[in-house]
C-alpha cells in the first residue's frame, strides 16, 4: 500500500540520516547557508543576465527620458520601475522628476500604509513642481473622507503645487484654506454631483494677494 511505502521511506531516511536532534539542527543550519549562497549567486546572475539587455547599455540620461515619457503617458509608475532590477531602481529612486506626477484613485478602502509611501513619495519629487490628479471611484462620505487623509498629507508639500485636478468635497475645504500655493498653475477642482461647493476663505492661490474673508468658487 502507498501508506505503508511511505512509512518505509520515512524509516530509510530515518536510519541514514542524522541520528540526533543536534544533527538534525546543523543539518537545517547547512541547508539554510546553502540557500542563501544560492539566493547571492542567482541575484549575481540576475545582474549579469540584464546588463546583457540592449536598453541597460543606453546612458542613464536617455533612459530617465524613456523613463518619464512612460510615467506620462500610462499608468507606470517609478516604483513599477524600479522593481525591474537593481540598476533601474537606484536610477528611478534618484530621478525627482519621476516622482513629481501623481495620479491617484481614491476609495473606500484606503491602505493604512498609503499615507506613509505618499509621504516618501513626496520627498523623493524634491522641490520640483507637483502635478496632481485624484479620482474619487465613487462620490460618497466613505470616500471622501479617504480623500481627505490624501489631501491631508498633499497639503504639507503645497508650496511645490504645479497643477491639481480634483473633485473637491467640503470636508476638504479648509485643509486648502489654510495654505498657500505660490507655484500653481493649473486648478480644476469640481464638486461633488448635485452640489454646488465654496470657500468660506478661498485659498491663498496668488502669493502676495489676500482675499480677505470673500468668498471664491472653483
Amino acid at each position: 500500500m502507498p501508506v505503508c511505502e511511505d512509512c518505509g521511506e520515512y524509516r530509510r531516511r530515518a536510519v541514514e540520516g542524522p541520528q540526533t536532534v543536534t544533527e538534525l539542527f546543523e543539518e537545517m543550519d547547512q541547508v539554510e547557508a546553502l540557500m542563501k549562497r544560492l539566493a547571492v549567486h542567482r541575484s549575481s546572475l540576475r545582474r549579469r543576465i540584464n546588463s546583457l539587455v540592449p536598453i541597460s547599455r543606453l546612458p542613464p540620461e536617455i533612459l530617465i527620458e524613456i523613463f518619464s515619457l512612460v510615467c506620462q503617458s500610462s499608468s507606470t509608475t517609478p516604483v513599477f520601475l524600479g522593481s525591474i532590477c537593481a540598476d533601474w531602481r537606484s536610477l528611478a529612486w534618484n530621478t525627482p522628476l519621476l516622482w513629481s506626477r501623481i495620479t491617484l484613485e481614491v476609495s473606500d478602502a484606503l491602505p493604512k500604509s498609503r499615507p506613509d509611501l505618499l509621504s516618501e513619495w513626496l520627498l523623493r519629487s524634491n522641490n520640483l513642481p507637483l502635478h496632481i490628479k485624484l479620482f474619487p471611484t465613487e462620490e460618497d462620505d466613505s470616500v471622501f473622507l479617504n480623500l481627505r487623509t490624501i489631501m491631508e498629507v498633499l497639503v504639507t508639500r503645497s508650496a511645490y503645487w504645479g497643477s491639481i485636478e480634483c473633485i473637491l468635497p467640503p470636508q476638504c475645504h479648509d485643509l486648502l484654506s489654510m495654505r498657500h500655493f505660490p507655484i500653481l498653475r493649473s486648478v480644476l477642482l469640481r464638486p461633488p454631483k448635485g452640489t454646488i461647493s465654496t470657500f468660506s476663505q478661498p485659498p491663498n492661490i496668488y502669493p502676495g494677494r489676500n482675499y480677505g474673508d470673500s468668498e471664491h468658487n472653483f
